[in-house]
């Protein structure tokens, strides 16, 4: 266990980035599900459920990991300034796709990016 000492901002800072995530991949879950309702090609509406199904796995994990920060029972990295502009800007372009009820090949491309970005999220 790292003996590092955190001041409570930087502790409510990787909270706070680990719920933007959280919430990135709860808005991409729900965008996609809408494209689903849509009536997508067979081949685009596979790829939405398999997509839906590793960002519930990224929601549990980063549930998790917010839990951890709670409990103090993890090492934490903080988040970059970098990673919580990323969040910002993920998380317009899933509103942008959720508003207009996007179809499946616009929300398949926004929810890649998504997916790379949650699963690259290790603040603990």
């Amino acid at each position: 266990m790292n003996s590092t000492t955190f001041t409570e901002d930087e502790i409510v800072k990787a909270y706070s980035a680990l719920g933007d995530g959280l919430m990135l991949v709860e808005d991409m879950i729900i965008a996609a599900k809408q494209a689903l309702e849509m009536n997508p090609e067979p081949n685009d509406a596979l790829r939405l459920n398999e997509n839906i199904a590793r960002l519930e796995e990224e929601r549990h994990r980063l549930n998790a990991k917010k839990l951890a920060i709670i409990n103090n029972s993890t090492i934490i990295k903080m988040p970059t300034a970098q990673q919580i502009l990323e969040i910002a800007d993920l998380r317009n372009e899933v509103a942008k796709l959720t508003a207009a009820n996007a179809q499946a090949s616009e929300a398949l491309v926004v929810m890649g990016k998504a997916l790379i970005f949650a699963q690259g999220i290790d603040f603990g």
